[in-house]
């Protein structure tokens, strides 16, 4: 990615464009449901199945999978978009969707501190919850968490999140 502002937006755009045509396409009737299955099954160290290299290949321009830790991220996201199975609605903030789904501040604290090896399971978890809270949900918001590729990237996503969270549950407690 350059430092150029123009090739930047370029590059924000072009991801934002390939998760909202995989947010609308995975939990539509257009894709069968063997293949969300497969999606439901993958994980950042297994994704080798088919269905996944077909969305990859089909929906995820090649300079936004160039290695395997993206790949591996967008593994979780696709997984994510599978479980969940809920719409994409601009707005509807990872945070404040975790708020109103009575996601726990413990939980909260391990989504915000997870890192490595701990972010998986912990990311699997809030998918769990956000598919039984079944509310659409900007996929946009939570692509940046997931596909976040510095750790000033994740760290910036952490604290939108975090804010988000508290604001919607201190608006929801009055």
């Amino acid at each position: 990615m350059s430092d150029d502002p123009i090739s930047t937006d370029s590059w924000w755009q072009r991801r934002a464009a390939a998760v909202l045509a995989l947010a609308e396409l995975i939990p539509s009737e257009r894709l069968p449901t063997g293949e969300r299955a497969a999606l439901r099954r993958l994980a950042p160290d297994d994704y080798a199945g088919p269905a996944f290299w077909r969305l990859m290949v089909e929906r995820v321009p090649e300079e936004l999978r160039q290695t395997l830790a993206a790949e591996s991220h967008w593994a979780m996201l696709l997984h994510g978009l599978a479980v969940v199975h809920q719409r994409h609605q601009r707005g509807e903030s990872l945070g404040r969707v975790l708020a109103e789904a009575n996601w726990s501040e413990a939980r909260m604290e391990q989504i915000l501190r997870a890192r490595d090896a701990q972010f998986w399971p912990t990311l699997r978890r809030m998918w769990a919850v956000l598919a039984v809270h079944a509310h659409p949900l900007d996929w946009v918001d939570a692509a940046d968490f997931v596909l976040a590729d510095t750790e000033p990237a994740a760290e910036r996503c952490r604290h939108r999140i975090a804010r988000d969270y508290y604001t919607t549950l201190a608006r929801l407690a009055h």
